[in-house]
């Protein structure tokens, strides 16, 4: 009866493996898009303020290094619930 409740799918072991999700592909390419349009298009246009650009730059910057280091260190990390693996281990073993 056990084993009937477990459907022994292959699952990943992090988000780095191939093939990419179509919204994990989507997110990559929409926020390298956002950074651009910030970066190149917006700074370039308020570059008439002078320093004031740079309040605008640094807050910016910090977010966005967070922003890709956490979504690295989110994307190598593994999705699978801890119980799941205890789980199949107790079934191999019997």
């Amino acid at each position: 009866m056990d084993q009937d409740l477990f459907i022994d799918i292959p699952v990943k072991s992090h988000g780095c493996l191939c093939p990419f999700h179509p919204m994990q592909i989507a997110s990559y390419f929409l926020f390298s898009f956002h950074a651009y349009v910030f970066y190149f298009v917006e700074l370039v246009s308020l570059q008439q303020l002078g320093r004031a650009v740079y309040v605008l730059v640094a807050p910016y910057t910090l977010l966005f290094l967070s922003v890709i280091s956490l979504g690295i260190v989110i994307t190598l990390s593994d999705p699978t619930d801890p119980t799941v693996y205890s789980e199949r281990l107790r079934l191999q073993r019997k």
